[in-house]
């Protein structure tokens, strides 16, 4: 604890820790509770929580953290959470398992698989008071965020504490509202910059003029930090960089060349990478930068996901060595993702995305196939309208329609539809269909019937007939519906039509590898 105490990240922060521990008594006794511990990018958010939960030996402690570059699967804070837990329990991992669902109807399942992710750790803080880390809220998918709801409002008469890290404006901008609940529910903590007496104690501790380190950080931990560093390894030097993104940027130039150029690849799969999936995208051995940057500080070797790998020692870092033209490498690691098995398709899309690859179509169907499974709705539904959007960038010519608009469409086409009409028909029934499933009977009978129309005149039988089902997979109890009799009417019509030669049938959904 006092040498945790001359830490730049944590000097200074002795009146938060006591804090979080007189919050971890009362939990501890029963009355669980969850905090928000909030403060702006390098303000020792992460080292006063590692600090805390290294103190907590009378806890089980289990972390999950929201992965900020981008493209994490849904629930990614919670799945990592709750795969330590299961390791500590010795056994498999329960919740969050949509897999289980049987034959419940979407909405059901979800309320099933949140509730039982709600009572894995309920149970297992009822066995051993348990603390709950989850690092960079504002990263986390809107799914995520609606989970820790439930777990704050169902923990408040069990051994169970929730510390979920965050920047105020980010998550404010990423969550609205749900963020405004949290706040409500949580207890807040504010990390701001160290006052004068913290940074002179810690200056003290390393022979430095405190005053000197305070009026050029202000007091900003990071970069305090890194001032504390560049007077060890240059202690005559006159020449201080004007702010933390400055001084970590003259800290990533005095690497060697090959070595930035390996930060700035692994840069842009985020915050972390795995070695052997860095080494595949590079082609070229990276063992010896690796190894460079973690002697510089600058990197930290940890297990990934998907094996060994090694990551930024701070975000800010991360940020200061993406390239400068990023697109390149985000293309080239979005195209070896997806020869992966199973294939990570939500980080596929997110490369892809920064990229702007405009065939990458097929990819966030694919992501939304699979967040459909994972029943993160939310998810799904960003991914269909985007996949809409980019299905209707440019939009094949529609089958022509008679010159009396008065008169009903042809029930035979004139000529076969194009793929790419057929496909946006897909995509659009897709959205429907999950805007039907979440309960937004408007929006999705609405697409159906576009969708039903333009298959008319195009002559679809097969994309009318699955808007006629699909608008009629939710019926409204009591009630006569015209507008599907009409639907399923029309089917039979173009189903009775001679269907023109070589009519290409539309492509199914990507299958939901993941």
């Amino acid at each position: 604890m006092e040498a945790a105490a001359h830490r730049p990240g944590f000097a200074g922060r002795q009146g938060e820790l006591a804090h979080l521990t007189q919050l971890w008594e009362a939990s501890r006794a029963g009355r669980g509770t969850a905090v928000l511990l909030v403060g702006d990018a390098g303000m020792g958010k992460s080292a006063l929580t590692e600090t805390f939960a290294a103190t907590r030996t009378d806890a089980r402690v289990v972390w999950g953290r929201a992965w900020e570059a981008g493209g994490a699967p849904p629930f990614w804070p919670w799945l990592q959470a709750l795969r330590a837990l299961a390791r500590q329990r010795g056994e498999q991992v329960h919740g969050l398992a949509p897999e289980r669902r049987g034959s419940l109807p979407p909405d059901e399942a979800r309320f099933a698989m949140l509730d039982a992710t709600v009572h894995a750790l309920l149970d297992a803080a009822a066995e051993r008071p348990t603390l709950l880390v989850l690092e960079d809220l504002h990263a986390a998918d809107e799914a995520s965020v609606a989970l820790l709801e439930l777990v704050v409002d169902a923990a408040r008469q069990v051994p169970l504490m929730v510390v979920a890290t965050t920047r105020q404006r980010e998550l404010a901008e990423a969550h609205g509202r749900a963020a405004e609940r949290l706040q409500r529910s949580a207890t807040r903590l504010d990390l701001g910059p160290l006052d004068a007496d913290a940074v002179a104690e810690l200056a003290a501790a390393r022979g430095l003029d405190g005053a000197e380190l305070h009026r050029f950080s202000e007091g900003h931990p990071l970069y305090l930090q890194e001032l504390v560093r560049l007077r060890a390894h240059e202690p005559t030097s006159t020449e201080i960089p004007p702010t933390v993104e400055a001084i970590l940027t003259a800290r990533l130039a005095a690497l060697t060349a090959p070595a930035r150029e390996t930060l700035g690849a692994l840069a842009v799969f985020g915050r972390e990478a795995v070695d052997a999936e860095l080494a595949a995208v590079m082609e070229r051995d990276v063992r010896a930068d690796l190894a460079e940057a973690v002697a510089a500080g600058v990197l930290a070797s940890v297990r990934c996901e998907r094996g060994p790998g090694h990551r930024f020692a701070h975000i800010l870092l991360r940020q200061a060595a993406l390239p400068a033209a990023p697109a390149r490498w985000h293309a080239r690691i979005g195209r070896w993702l997806r020869g992966l098995a199973p294939v990570p398709w939500s980080e596929v899309v997110h490369h892809l995305r920064e990229a702007d690859d405009p065939g990458r179509l097929s990819a966030v169907r694919a992501a939304a196939a699979v967040a459909m499974e994972q029943l993160a709705f939310e998810e799904t539904l960003r991914l269909r309208h985007e996949a809409l959007a980019l299905a209707e960038v440019d939009p094949p010519p529609v089958a022509a329609r008679p010159a009396d608009e008065s008169a009903p469409p042809q029930t035979g086409p004139s000529e076969a539809p194009s793929g790419g009409a057929a496909e946006r028909r897909a995509v659009h029934l897709e959205l429907a269909e999950t805007q039907l499933v979440t309960g937004d009977l408007q929006a999705g009978r609405a697409g159906c019937v576009a969708v039903a129309a333009e298959a008319r005149a195009a002559g679809d039988a097969l994309a009318l007939g699955r808007a006629a089902l699909t608008y009629g997979s939710v019926i409204v109890a009591a009630a006569v519906d015209d507008r599907l009799e009409e639907l399923l009417e029309h089917t039979l019509e173009l189903l009775d039509a001679p269907a023109p030669p070589d009519t290409p049938a539309p492509p199914d959904a990507p299958a939901s590898a993941d």
